[in-house]
């Protein structure tokens, strides 16, 4: 959300540079996300955590956006990881889908964008 400077919509609490210490409420989800003091700093987190969650799954991307989304329990079975995953998202397998093929096209950053696209409404899509 651009307002919140936080295109992924990152969750309170883990701690990124440039977070407010404020937090938004999310309409769906009812899960409270960080808010940034500016965009570059919201990017700069997203970038962060998706390089985190690519070197705990072994740069397996499937898996990385099953954490992303909500299913970081790998000890479940993979179906048991898209259903959490589906609380976050309607589409969790549409949506690894694209994020998987931005990927593949263009590596970190394609995935980035993906995530921006994918977390926004399209008025913010171009963050």
């Amino acid at each position: 959300m651009a307002m919140q400077n936080n295109p992924g919509n990152l969750l309170l609490g883990e701690n990124f540079a440039g977070e407010t210490g404020k937090h938004y409420v999310g309409k769906t989800t009812g899960l409270k996300y960080a808010i940034f003091k500016d965009k570059e700093m919201g990017i700069r987190a997203l970038y962060k955590d998706i390089r985190t969650k690519l070197k705990k799954s072994k740069g397996n991307v499937e898996d990385a956006m099953l954490r992303y989304l909500g299913g970081d329990n790998e000890k479940d079975s993979k179906e048991d990881r898209y259903k959490k995953a589906s609380t976050h998202n309607k589409d969790p397998k549409g949506y690894i889908k694209r994020a998987k093929e931005a990927y593949e096209k263009e590596g970190e950053d394609g995935l980035i964008k993906q995530i921006i696209k994918n977390e926004n409404k399209s008025a913010t899509q171009r963050y």
